[in-house]
């Protein structure tokens, strides 16, 4: 591929990101994914008194959402967890300087870029990798600066998200397939860090907690193709119907699902 041929393809691609990116900020298009949320912070954080509780019930659920992960593993990061002279717990900072080992030469500085710290510190223990890790701080994020999540917060020092810190999409099959789909990739496969370093070239700050949304959406327009390294875009309610956490009404099921509803809509910016 020459120079002009890679150009036209990389702004054919920032043309596709935008109208994706369009779409997931569309307030009613937010609606459904928030309300999966906030029935999942319910259910992980509600009855939780103290930070302690409320962190080591995210740190749990978050490592149950690998497909794959060592109990060996985790079972060391737990222990470190419930060791209250390891980790604090009380204040965001306390927390995210205790997570992390202290002695380690670090990418980002806490002062500068306090997200990407949390993430790096987080990744640091043994069974988090970069999705989960990601995972992790998101939630963070969207429980102290989101507004519909706000009976969820755990501290009060959690600073704002400045531009030059960085947020990072949680990055699974889902979210590769469709990055598969809008832009073959020349150099490889679609990852976790190529996929960031994308979104992070072209959207800042708070622009990406948006982004999370494009899981929910991938998730429910896919399809497994057997024998295939490739999955199908197309309606799924199959997999809308799994969400423990969706809403089942009929009037938001049509919204989503009917012929021309909103996953289609997705489907159509996709393709």
């Amino acid at each position: 591929m020459n120079e002009e041929d890679e150009s036209l393809k990389e702004s054919e691609m920032k043309e596709k990101l935008q109208k994706i990116f369009n779409f997931l900020k569309e307030k009613e298009n937010r609606k459904y994914n928030i309300e999966i949320q906030r029935s999942f912070f319910n259910s992980v954080l509600m009855n939780k008194k103290s930070e302690k509780e409320k962190l080591i019930s995210l740190l749990y659920f978050i490592a149950e959402t690998q497909s794959q992960g060592s109990i060996d593993n985790l079972s060391k990061s737990y222990e470190k967890f419930h060791k209250l002279e390891e980790v604090k717990f009380k204040t965001w900072k306390d927390f995210c300087c205790s997570i992390g080992p202290q002695n380690s030469v670090r990418k980002y500085q806490f002062e500068s870029q306090p997200f990407a710290y949390l993430f790096n510190a987080i990744k640091s223990n043994p069974g988090y990798g970069d999705k989960t890790s990601a995972l992790f701080v998101r939630m963070i994020f969207q429980i102290h600066h989101i507004d519909k999540y706000e009976e969820y917060k755990i501290w009060d020092d959690v600073p704002k998200l400045d531009e030059d810190d960085i947020l990072f999409l949680p990055v699974d099959k889902v979210i590769t397939e469709i990055f598969k789909k809008i832009s073959p990739p020349t150099d490889g496969s679609w990852n976790f860090k190529k996929i960031n370093t994308k979104l992070n070239e072209l959207y800042q700050g708070s622009e990406i907690e948006i982004w999370d949304d494009l899981w929910f959406w991938g998730y429910i327009t896919q399809k497994v193709v057997k024998n295939q390294d490739h999955r199908d875009f197309e309606l799924n309610k199959a997999k809308y119907w799994v969400m423990k956490e969706s809403n089942k009404t009929k009037q938001t099921i049509n919204e989503i699902f009917e012929e021309k509803g909103k996953a289609q809509k997705f489907i159509d910016i996709i393709k």
